[in-house]
Protein backbone atom coordinates (compact mmCIF):
# COMPACT_ATOMS: atom_id res chain seq x y z
CA UNK A 1 0.00 0.00 0.00
CA UNK A 2 1.47 3.34 -0.92
CA UNK A 3 1.55 5.79 1.98
CA UNK A 4 1.24 8.96 -0.06
CA UNK A 5 -1.53 11.34 0.83
CA UNK A 6 -4.85 10.00 -0.48
CA UNK A 7 -6.55 12.06 -3.15
CA UNK A 8 -10.07 11.80 -4.54
CA UNK A 9 -10.51 9.85 -7.73
CA UNK A 10 -11.50 11.71 -10.90
CA UNK A 11 -15.08 11.54 -12.01
CA UNK A 12 -15.72 8.50 -14.24
CA UNK A 13 -15.76 9.36 -17.93
CA UNK A 14 -15.77 7.54 -21.24
CA UNK A 15 -12.29 8.76 -22.17
CA UNK A 16 -10.61 6.97 -19.27
CA UNK A 17 -10.18 3.25 -20.12
CA UNK A 18 -10.00 2.37 -16.43
CA UNK A 19 -13.45 3.77 -15.73
CA UNK A 20 -16.53 2.31 -17.33
CA UNK A 21 -19.72 4.31 -17.16
CA UNK A 22 -23.26 3.01 -17.30
CA UNK A 23 -25.33 5.35 -19.52
CA UNK A 24 -28.01 7.39 -17.80
CA UNK A 25 -31.39 5.68 -18.16
CA UNK A 26 -34.05 7.38 -20.23
CA UNK A 27 -36.37 9.58 -18.21
CA UNK A 28 -39.54 7.56 -17.49
CA UNK A 29 -42.80 9.05 -18.65
CA UNK A 30 -44.95 10.41 -15.84
CA UNK A 31 -48.45 8.95 -15.83
CA UNK A 32 -51.28 9.37 -13.36
CA UNK A 33 -52.51 6.27 -11.54
CA UNK A 34 -55.97 5.19 -12.62
CA UNK A 35 -58.84 3.06 -11.44
CA UNK A 36 -60.76 0.73 -13.68
CA UNK A 37 -63.25 2.33 -16.04
CA UNK A 38 -65.96 0.17 -14.48
CA UNK A 39 -65.41 1.67 -11.02
CA UNK A 40 -65.35 5.19 -12.42
CA UNK A 41 -68.61 4.52 -14.27
CA UNK A 42 -70.31 3.14 -11.14
CA UNK A 43 -69.41 6.25 -9.16
CA UNK A 44 -70.49 8.57 -11.95
CA UNK A 45 -73.85 6.83 -12.37
CA UNK A 46 -74.55 6.92 -8.64
CA UNK A 47 -73.89 10.68 -8.58
CA UNK A 48 -76.28 11.23 -11.46
CA UNK A 49 -78.98 9.16 -9.78
CA UNK A 50 -78.62 11.27 -6.63
CA UNK A 51 -79.04 14.44 -8.68
CA UNK A 52 -82.25 13.05 -10.19
CA UNK A 53 -83.62 11.86 -6.83
CA UNK A 54 -83.26 15.37 -5.35
CA UNK A 55 -85.33 17.02 -8.06
CA UNK A 56 -88.63 18.40 -6.68
CA UNK A 57 -90.73 16.52 -9.22
CA UNK A 58 -89.35 13.19 -7.93
CA UNK A 59 -88.36 13.67 -4.29
CA UNK A 60 -91.84 13.56 -2.72
CA UNK A 61 -92.87 10.44 -4.63
CA UNK A 62 -89.63 8.67 -3.73
CA UNK A 63 -90.16 9.48 -0.06
CA UNK A 64 -93.46 7.59 -0.19
CA UNK A 65 -91.49 4.58 -1.47
CA UNK A 66 -89.04 4.60 1.45
CA UNK A 67 -86.39 6.66 -0.33
CA UNK A 68 -86.48 9.95 1.64
CA UNK A 69 -84.04 12.85 1.08
CA UNK A 70 -81.92 11.61 4.00
CA UNK A 71 -81.32 8.36 2.14
CA UNK A 72 -80.12 10.27 -0.92
CA UNK A 73 -77.93 12.53 1.22
CA UNK A 74 -76.40 9.47 2.86
CA UNK A 75 -75.50 8.07 -0.54
CA UNK A 76 -73.89 11.37 -1.51
CA UNK A 77 -71.78 11.25 1.65
CA UNK A 78 -70.62 7.75 0.72
CA UNK A 79 -69.72 9.01 -2.74
CA UNK A 80 -67.63 11.80 -1.21
CA UNK A 81 -65.78 9.27 0.96
CA UNK A 82 -65.22 7.05 -2.08
CA UNK A 83 -63.76 10.05 -3.88
CA UNK A 84 -61.32 10.49 -0.98
CA UNK A 85 -60.18 6.87 -1.26
CA UNK A 86 -59.81 7.28 -5.01
CA UNK A 87 -57.65 10.38 -4.64
CA UNK A 88 -55.52 8.80 -1.91
CA UNK A 89 -54.89 5.71 -4.02
CA UNK A 90 -54.02 7.80 -7.09
CA UNK A 91 -51.59 9.84 -4.97
CA UNK A 92 -50.02 6.61 -3.69
CA UNK A 93 -49.59 5.47 -7.29
CA UNK A 94 -47.88 8.71 -8.20
CA UNK A 95 -45.64 8.57 -5.14
CA UNK A 96 -44.74 4.96 -5.98
CA UNK A 97 -43.78 5.97 -9.51
CA UNK A 98 -41.73 8.83 -8.08
CA UNK A 99 -40.00 6.41 -5.71
CA UNK A 100 -39.26 4.13 -8.67
CA UNK A 101 -37.55 6.98 -10.50
CA UNK A 102 -35.64 7.98 -7.36
CA UNK A 103 -34.56 4.36 -6.81
CA UNK A 104 -33.29 4.22 -10.38
CA UNK A 105 -31.32 7.43 -9.83
CA UNK A 106 -29.94 6.14 -6.51
CA UNK A 107 -28.89 2.89 -8.18
CA UNK A 108 -27.08 4.81 -10.93
CA UNK A 109 -25.28 7.02 -8.40
CA UNK A 110 -24.11 3.97 -6.45
CA UNK A 111 -22.94 2.10 -9.53
CA UNK A 112 -20.85 5.03 -10.71
CA UNK A 113 -19.03 5.15 -7.34
CA UNK A 114 -18.54 1.38 -7.40
CA UNK A 115 -17.02 1.67 -10.87
CA UNK A 116 -14.54 4.16 -9.47
CA UNK A 117 -13.64 1.66 -6.73
CA UNK A 118 -13.16 -1.02 -9.38
CA UNK A 119 -10.90 1.27 -11.38
CA UNK A 120 -8.85 2.00 -8.27
CA UNK A 121 -8.56 -1.73 -7.55
CA UNK A 122 -7.32 -2.44 -11.07
CA UNK A 123 -4.77 0.32 -10.68
CA UNK A 124 -3.62 -1.06 -7.32
CA UNK A 125 -3.50 -4.80 -7.99
CA UNK A 126 -2.85 -5.33 -11.69
CA UNK A 127 -0.89 -7.01 -13.02
CA UNK A 128 0.83 -8.37 -9.90
CA UNK A 129 -2.15 -9.45 -7.76
CA UNK A 130 -5.15 -10.20 -10.00
CA UNK A 131 -6.60 -12.58 -7.42
CA UNK A 132 -7.37 -9.61 -5.15
CA UNK A 133 -9.82 -8.19 -7.69
CA UNK A 134 -12.45 -10.84 -7.04
CA UNK A 135 -14.17 -9.05 -4.15
CA UNK A 136 -14.28 -5.86 -6.21
CA UNK A 137 -16.46 -7.58 -8.80
CA UNK A 138 -14.35 -6.44 -11.72
CA UNK A 139 -15.43 -9.46 -13.75
CA UNK A 140 -19.10 -9.28 -12.75
CA UNK A 141 -22.07 -7.15 -13.68
CA UNK A 142 -22.77 -4.24 -11.34
CA UNK A 143 -26.13 -3.71 -12.96
CA UNK A 144 -27.46 -6.92 -11.39
CA UNK A 145 -30.65 -7.65 -9.48
CA UNK A 146 -31.16 -5.47 -6.41
CA UNK A 147 -30.46 -8.13 -3.75
CA UNK A 148 -27.22 -9.06 -5.55
CA UNK A 149 -26.15 -5.44 -5.85
CA UNK A 150 -26.98 -4.79 -2.20
CA UNK A 151 -24.73 -7.62 -1.06
CA UNK A 152 -21.89 -7.15 -3.51
CA UNK A 153 -21.76 -3.37 -3.06
CA UNK A 154 -21.43 -3.63 0.73
CA UNK A 155 -18.66 -6.22 0.41
CA UNK A 156 -16.86 -3.97 -2.07
CA UNK A 157 -17.19 -0.90 0.13
CA UNK A 158 -15.94 -2.78 3.18
CA UNK A 159 -12.95 -4.11 1.25
CA UNK A 160 -12.14 -0.73 -0.24
CA UNK A 161 -12.31 0.85 3.20
CA UNK A 162 -9.85 -1.73 4.55
CA UNK A 163 -7.40 -1.73 1.64
CA UNK A 164 -7.80 1.80 0.20
CA UNK A 165 -6.76 0.78 -3.33
CA UNK A 166 -5.48 3.61 -5.51
CA UNK A 167 -5.32 5.84 -2.42
CA UNK A 168 -9.10 6.12 -2.11
CA UNK A 169 -9.80 8.62 0.63
CA UNK A 170 -12.23 8.42 3.54
CA UNK A 171 -14.58 11.02 2.10
CA UNK A 172 -15.10 8.93 -1.04
CA UNK A 173 -15.72 5.75 0.98
CA UNK A 174 -18.24 7.56 3.22
CA UNK A 175 -19.97 9.03 0.17
CA UNK A 176 -20.24 5.60 -1.46
CA UNK A 177 -21.67 4.07 1.71
CA UNK A 178 -24.25 6.86 1.89
CA UNK A 179 -25.25 6.25 -1.71
CA UNK A 180 -25.69 2.55 -1.00
CA UNK A 181 -27.82 3.31 2.07
CA UNK A 182 -30.01 5.61 -0.02
CA UNK A 183 -30.39 2.95 -2.71
CA UNK A 184 -31.36 0.27 -0.19
CA UNK A 185 -33.77 2.58 1.64
CA UNK A 186 -35.75 3.40 -1.49
CA UNK A 187 -37.27 -0.09 -1.51
CA UNK A 188 -38.96 0.54 1.84
CA UNK A 189 -40.46 3.83 0.64
CA UNK A 190 -41.76 2.22 -2.53
CA UNK A 191 -43.24 -0.73 -0.63
CA UNK A 192 -45.05 1.64 1.74
CA UNK A 193 -46.73 3.42 -1.16
CA UNK A 194 -47.70 0.12 -2.79
CA UNK A 195 -49.26 -1.00 0.51
CA UNK A 196 -51.11 2.29 0.92
CA UNK A 197 -52.46 2.12 -2.61
CA UNK A 198 -53.74 -1.42 -2.10
CA UNK A 199 -55.43 -0.50 1.17
CA UNK A 200 -57.19 2.46 -0.40
CA UNK A 201 -58.40 0.26 -3.25
CA UNK A 202 -59.73 -2.35 -0.84
CA UNK A 203 -61.62 0.36 1.05
CA UNK A 204 -63.05 1.70 -2.20
CA UNK A 205 -64.14 -1.75 -3.40
CA UNK A 206 -65.98 -2.36 -0.13
CA UNK A 207 -67.63 1.05 -0.32
CA UNK A 208 -68.61 0.53 -3.95
CA UNK A 209 -70.73 -2.47 -2.99
CA UNK A 210 -72.73 -0.31 -0.58
CA UNK A 211 -72.98 2.54 -3.08
CA UNK A 212 -74.29 0.27 -5.83
CA UNK A 213 -76.83 -1.34 -3.50
CA UNK A 214 -78.20 2.05 -2.44
CA UNK A 215 -78.22 3.35 -5.97
CA UNK A 216 -80.23 0.31 -7.02
CA UNK A 217 -82.78 0.96 -4.27
CA UNK A 218 -83.42 4.42 -5.69
CA UNK A 219 -83.76 2.98 -9.18
CA UNK A 220 -86.08 0.18 -8.06
CA UNK A 221 -88.32 2.78 -6.40
CA UNK A 222 -88.28 4.90 -9.56
CA UNK A 223 -89.06 1.83 -11.66
CA UNK A 224 -92.15 1.22 -9.54
CA UNK A 225 -93.24 4.86 -9.60
CA UNK A 226 -92.68 5.42 -13.30
CA UNK A 227 -93.26 2.08 -15.05
CA UNK A 228 -91.91 1.50 -18.56
CA UNK A 229 -95.34 0.84 -20.09
CA UNK A 230 -96.54 4.39 -19.43
CA UNK A 231 -95.58 6.95 -22.06
CA UNK A 232 -95.44 9.75 -19.49
CA UNK A 233 -92.71 7.84 -17.60
CA UNK A 234 -90.10 8.38 -20.33
CA UNK A 235 -88.53 11.50 -18.82
CA UNK A 236 -88.27 10.05 -15.31
CA UNK A 237 -86.90 6.75 -16.57
CA UNK A 238 -84.28 8.61 -18.54
CA UNK A 239 -83.27 10.67 -15.50
CA UNK A 240 -82.94 7.55 -13.35
CA UNK A 241 -81.14 5.61 -16.11
CA UNK A 242 -83.88 3.02 -16.42
CA UNK A 243 -84.62 1.08 -19.62
CA UNK A 244 -87.52 2.55 -21.57
CA UNK A 245 -88.90 -0.74 -22.91
CA UNK A 246 -88.73 -3.11 -19.96
CA UNK A 247 -88.66 -3.25 -16.13
CA UNK A 248 -85.42 -2.45 -14.33
CA UNK A 249 -83.72 -5.77 -13.51
CA UNK A 250 -80.11 -4.79 -12.80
Amino acid sequence: MPDSTATPLPEPNANNPELSVVPNPAEPKRSRGKFSQRDATLLSEAKEICVAAKKPQYAAALTLRNVPPAFVTGLEELLAQAGGHTEAAVNADENRMGDTREKSDARQDLIQNLQSIQAAARLEFLPEQPEKLHVYGTTGDLDAAKPVLEQSSQAMINKANAERPGNLDTAFIVETQAKRDTFVGKDGEQSAEVSKGKQERRSLKSMLRTIVARRKKIQYAADLLWPHYKTESAQARGDFKLPLDRPYTY
